[in-house]
């Protein structure tokens, strides 16, 4: 027999005032301490603008009109022969894929949530497409972090390098073990594929019949609403974390996190900067460069806590994919994944090629809102191509070896 000292009434009173007693207590801390809340608040707004605003912005604006123009069915068909072999998903994921690999997230779980809605991907390869189509942009890594954080231009490709090397061997490994699934078009020639898929856009466009100038309105509100729900994220956890830090959690965690760090060898300064990049990636990068400890110890950490992303991406995610039944557990799985193994291949790349490489370290560079843009849809463009091209190849070799 079960017994319990709390009734279901007295449960639910106290998990009620527990989600009083939150609120309230951090609304009295933002109250006793607007010096410091407002300048949180503020460098979360700056981080939105001249970061996040327009490396995200143009793709969603982009990716919607993809989708109403029925070029993602296209896709869907055409790239098959690539996707599947690779990571068991439609073809459909080759758009997530790239813009996954050059906006940075969460333009993966948008986008995954659209595919879903149209019956694009399953449930099952919806859950492993966002959870490891959510990386940090390349930009980020070779101008904010390198240039604007590390002064070091040269130390951006070798986290880049990590990360996407990390990013691909977890897709991979998701897909081995994931149910084997039929590849569409299996026996199609290039022309059949071709054919079948213009037949699927042309069947999308039709139903998503309306002028150019309704299209491109819709495509730039969706876009507006999606960009300001990441502003919202990112400025509530920059303050989250100016709380925590003035209650002393910071600290908190800091100190528990040093007990792992010594081992390790790694510089106790490090800890108190992770504990903030778990919350909120780019503030505790920020912080870790500028940290005492040995560059190749904050590559390494920076490289965790671009693979693992932080909270506020995560809710970010969760928030757009939550309403599509989509499960997280892969999602969690992969960033946890991806953050240990970027840090090991951080560290091995690191060591080996550091000691050979020019450590000068240059003046910071302003990089325009608009190269960063249009670098990542040019990047995203040519990644596109480059998957095209090897489904080409790929079919007509196939094609041709059945023949001999």
């Amino acid at each position: 027999m079960h017994f319990s000292l709390l009734s279901p009434k007295d449960k639910q009173a106290i998990g009620f005032l527990l989600r009083l007693a939150v609120p309230v207590l951090l609304g009295i801390v933002m109250i006793l301490f607007p010096e410091n809340i407002f300048p949180a608040a503020k460098r979360g707004i700056d981080s939105w603008w001249h970061v996040v605003f327009p490396g995200l912005f143009p793709f969603f604006v982009i990716s919607e009109l993809m989708f109403q123009f029925g070029v993602v069915h296209f896709l869907s068909v055409f790239l098959e022969p690539v996707m599947r072999p690779l990571f068991n998903v439609p073809g459909a994921g080759a758009l997530v894929l790239a813009a996954g690999y050059t906006s940075g997230a969460p333009i993966g779980g948008v986008m995954t949530a659209h595919l879903k809605e149209r019956h694009l991907v399953d449930q099952e390869e919806a859950a492993r497409l966002v959870a490891f189509t959510n990386n940090a942009s390349p930009l980020f890594m070779l101008s904010s972090i390198s240039i604007g954080f590390l002064n070091l231009p040269q130390a951006g490709w070798l986290l880049a390098t990590g990360h996407y090397a990390a990013n691909l061997l977890v897709g991979i490994l998701l897909k081995r073990l994931s149910p084997k699934k039929e590849r569409l078009g299996i026996n199609y020639s290039l022309r059949q594929l071709f054919l079948l898929g213009l037949s699927k856009m042309e069947q999308a466009g039709r139903e998503a019949a309306k002028p150019l100038g309704h299209l491109l309105g819709d495509a730039t509100k969706k876009a507006m609403q999606n960009i300001l729900v990441v502003g919202g994220f990112i400025i509530s956890f920059s303050v989250l974390i100016e709380i925590m830090s003035i209650m002393g959690l910071l600290g908190f965690a800091g100190n528990l996190l040093e007990l792992v760090l010594q081992p390790l060898g790694l510089d106790p300064n490090l800890a108190v900067p992770l504990a903030s990049g778990m919350l909120e990636m780019t503030i505790g990068i920020k912080m870790v460069s500028e940290s005492k400890a040995p560059l190749l110890q904050q590559l390494i950490c920076i490289s965790l806590l671009l693979g693992w992303a932080g909270l506020a991406v995560h809710a970010q995610v969760a928030a757009f994919i939550s309403a599509k039944g989509i499960s997280l557990v892969p999602y969690y799985l992969a960033r946890i994944s991806q953050g240990l193994l970027a840090a090991i291949f951080t560290f091995l790349l690191g060591w080996t090629i550091l000691p050979g490489i020019s450590l000068e370290v240059l003046a910071p560079e302003t990089v325009s809102a608009w190269d960063i843009a249009l670098n990542s849809i040019k990047t995203m463009f040519l990644l596109l191509a480059l998957l095209l091209s090897i489904s080409v190849l790929l079919t007509f070799w196939q094609r041709l070896l059945r023949v001999l």
